[in-house]
């Protein structure tokens, strides 16, 4: 029994490790108003975090200091060495956070399209967005 419950507490801690081990903690500087979930997020210096395992937060660090959760899908992860960045659709003049990579913990996360994304995707049917990665830290 004591063998068991050493090894179920050894493997409870190598698993919290991996969780930990991918974690997204970023910043970047966005120079253009975006959508991320239902919200339009203003240009500006931002922190972006997991809250948890499928919860995406991000903050304005600059101006109006605004906040944004979205919920995120899982992405492959970049192999070592890669650098963190995010990932943005543009439809015209319009930006929505894509993907998010995190190259300390090589932590990848998918954002799904709003729906304001989708009437964008479905009303020009031939034209694939434009995607446009911006550097993070």
């Amino acid at each position: 029994m004591y063998r068991f419950a050493l090894t179920a507490g050894i493997l409870a801690a190598v698993g919290c490790l991996s969780l930990h081990a991918q974690t997204i903690r970023v910043t970047a500087t966005i120079p253009f108003e975006f959508q991320v979930g239902a919200q339009v997020m203003p240009a500006g210096d931002y922190f972006i975090s997991h809250q948890s395992t499928h919860v995406l937060q991000l903050t304005c660090q600059t101006g109006a200091r605004k906040s944004a959760m979205v919920v995120t899908n899982a992405s492959p992860a970049e192999p070592a060495g890669a650098s963190s960045r995010l990932v943005f659709h543009r439809y015209g003049n319009e930006y929505f956070l894509a993907k998010v990579w995190s190259s300390p913990s090589h932590a990848a996360v998918a954002i799904p399209p709003t729906k304001r994304e989708r009437e964008l995707i479905a009303s020009a049917r031939r034209a694939t967005p434009a995607s446009l990665t911006i550097a993070a830290k």
